[in-house]
């Protein structure tokens, strides 16, 4: 390949787009390759657009969820406990700080500076004064043992200056802007991160994206290490990836020792805030304790040379790697195979670094459990752990639309021992209960599901081994939705020639399909995917909603057209009629099944494959039909749930729990 040019693949992890979002910025003309068969680009046009991304002059990304290049400054209130006395203390240095252009050595003062008023808070090392960087500066013997820590925070911030009390940073603590934003008073409060809150806001919000780094809110913290600190007092732990120290913060609060924490960073700025995050809670005349037990390094490229007890941490999510990177992560570990995902990747490495009967706790993302991409890391979970607690957090990250959890298992080699066991003893909490698995449970690397209690659990199983029952596994046909890759250019709302309505999930209600007003092509090759006309056009078809925590299905038979957000399921079951099917889907049983054993906000053909369907007899499935033909048309709301209620009713007595 030309050097001046960069494939696809690159361009993609450059700019943090799908591949299919690039194909489409070809097409729109958004984006010129440079050869079109294999598709390349010039590295000049990509740094430009890479460029224009970040500073806003270009807006391709602004309406998508993935912002990655867009700038600005967040107060990431989440991240501390409440705060009512500095809260307001870090907001004015972050808008005095927003007065003044942003230089790494405007920002490296800010964090120098209160690191120093945090220390000097806690051990009262200096007399107070308002820029304690300017004795710092000018008194070599102030701030004893603890000016290390500081000089070593300059230099990994500002690695090009190598006489930190030189001319240009004694001129920057002058201008009045800096002045304000180094002189507040911040205070030592035990159990806060306010060096990790700093550092986190004054980032950009799309580099902390760019490497899957969204710092974990004290409340997660405190409740994933009080669910095991009385067990492990004093034992050694590790953060793998410990940012600037939070959880090694709580475990301080709680009364471990220096001693017995330990955390490796890749972030040698993060690092270093964790390491005078933990001087602020155990007195240090000798540095080497912390500086040998906090080690900045990749940790998916290391070996631990220490037996933990517990390795626990908050690993990067989604980060996004190199073509190299990828090929190197692949020789090392089983989940990097393909496309690799960074939290898999640091569990692997979690479990291979671990002796038999290590705790292993991670916040991790809900998805973790259930999608497919996660598979490989779950079966080495079932081959290499014992499952001892999950609590289901929703969404616990500020700004992040992406339920958590946090998954703690104990390593534990099961060649000899069978899955049904793995759960027994199984702790879960949810945000309105709580309770203990008692019973042996059925589990596959296919979902790991815990949202049912035993109660729950055998229902679920009811209703899987019910005697007379098939499922659409080879049986039915799926089609995903129109995706245009440019709505406001694709779509109308007024109609016109080449023009018909087309449908989102919004759309679909149970049973019935609501009036669309947004109108489309229908020449399909226009868009950016869509399905096969034909299944647009089926003469019958179900329509479903895609995102949802419901099963929400509608009977079409006047062939149209849908967006991405409702998909389409054509029945193919012999002897079963598609209303019958339809009225089983969206029942409180159905309904009932699939959150207990998937609990998804999305409808994935997998699930909606495993769906036992009872099989009955022609007379019965007309029962149910002709109820579900007075449902379509009946427009008294009242009436219309008595109707589902009496289908209900039926379709409970066909899965036999009466």
């Amino acid at each position: 390949m030309n050097s001046s040019y960069l494939s696809m693949n690159e361009v993609c992890t450059i700019l943090s787009i799908s591949p299919a979002t690039c194909r489409n910025w070809v097409r729109l003309k958004k984006l010129t390759p440079a050869t079109a068969r294999p598709l390349q680009f010039y590295k000049k046009d990509i740094s430009r657009l890479k460029r224009d991304l970040s500073s806003g002059k270009v807006k391709l990304l602004s309406s998508r969820r993935n912002k990655t290049y867009i700038k600005g400054n967040s107060l990431y209130k989440a991240y501390l406990h409440e705060d009512t006395e500095n809260l307001p203390v870090i907001e004015k240095i972050l808008d005095s700080y927003e007065q003044v252009p942003h230089t790494e050595e405007r920002s490296a003062l800010i964090l120098a500076e209160y690191a120093l008023k945090l220390l000097n808070s806690a051990w009262h090392l200096q007399p107070e004064e308002s820029l304690l960087l300017a004795v710092f500066f000018s008194d070599t013997d102030s701030f004893s043992d603890y000016r290390t820590l500081i000089h070593d925070l300059l230099h990994v911030l500002l690695p090009e200056k190598q006489a930190m009390n030189n001319l240009s940073l004694f001129s920057a603590l002058e201008i009045p802007e800096m002045k304000t934003a180094l002189s507040q008073q911040l205070s030592f409060v035990a159990g806060q991160d306010y060096l990790g809150l700093l550092y986190l806001s004054m980032q950009n919000i799309g580099g902390r994206k760019a490497k899957g780094a969204y710092y974990t809110p004290s409340l997660v913290v405190d409740r994933m290490t009080a669910s095991f600190c009385s067990a492990l007092k004093d034992k050694p732990v590790i953060d793998p990836c410990c940012g600037t120290g939070n959880f090694l913060i709580s475990l301080s609060v709680m009364g471990f020792s220096l001693c017995s924490l330990h955390g490796m960073e890749k972030d040698p700025a993060a690092l270093a805030l964790a390491r005078v995050n933990l001087a602020l809670y155990h007195p240090v005349s000798d540095l080497s304790c912390l500086y040998e037990n906090l080690q900045c390094g990749d940790t998916l490229h290391t070996k631990f040379q220490k037996k933990y007890a517990c390795i626990l941490g908050n690993p990067p999510w989604g980060s996004s790697f190199t073509e190299k990177e990828c090929t190197d992560l692949g020789t090392l570990y089983e989940t990097a195979a393909g496309k690799p995902e960074s939290s898999s990747i640091f569990f692997e490495h979690a479990l291979r670094n671990a002796t038999d009967g290590c705790m292993i706790s991670f916040v991790l993302p809900e998805a973790f459990l259930t999608v497919a991409s996660y598979l490989p890391i779950r079966k080495l979970l079932l081959e290499e752990s014992r499952l001892v607690r999950i609590e289901y957090l929703d969404n616990a990250f500020d700004g992040v639309q992406c339920p958590s959890i946090i998954l703690t298992v104990v390593k534990q080699n099961r060649c000899n021992q069978s899955d049904s066991s793995v759960t027994i003893g199984t702790t879960i909490v949810q945000k309105d209960r709580s309770f203990q698995i008692s019973v042996p449970r059925s589990i596959c690397p296919s979902c790991f599901n815990f949202t049912a209690n035993d109660n729950e659990y055998a229902i679920v199983s009811h209703m899987d081994q019910l005697k007379d029952r098939t499922t659409l596994k080879g049986q039915a046909f799926f089609a995903l939705g129109i995706v245009t890759g440019n709505n406001s250019a694709l779509l109308y709302d007024a109609p016109g020639p080449g023009r018909e309505l087309i449908y989102k999930g919004k759309h679909i209600q149970k049973y019935k399909v609501t009036e669309s007003d947004v109108y489309a092509d229908t020449a399909l090759d226009k868009f950016q995917q869509s399905a096969p006309e034909a299944m647009y056009r089926a003469p019958e078809k179900l329509l479903y909603r895609f995102i949802n925590k419901s099963l929400i299905f509608a009977y079409d038979d006047k062939q149209r057209l849908t967006l991405n957000s409702c998909n389409i399921l054509i029945p193919d079951i012999p002897g079963l009629h598609i209303k019958y099917i339809l009225a089983v889907l969206n029942s409180s049983q159905v309904q009932f099944y699939f959150t207990h054993k998937f609990n998804s906000v999305k409808i994935l053909r997998s699930h909606l494959e495993q769906i036992p369907i009872p099989v009955v007899s022609a007379a019965k499935q007309m029962e149910v039909v002709t109820l579900v033909d007075q449902l379509e048309k009946e427009k008294d709301p009242v009436a219309g749930r008595q109707l589902q209620m009496q289908i209900d009713t039926v379709i409970r007595a066909f899965y036999q729990l009466d």
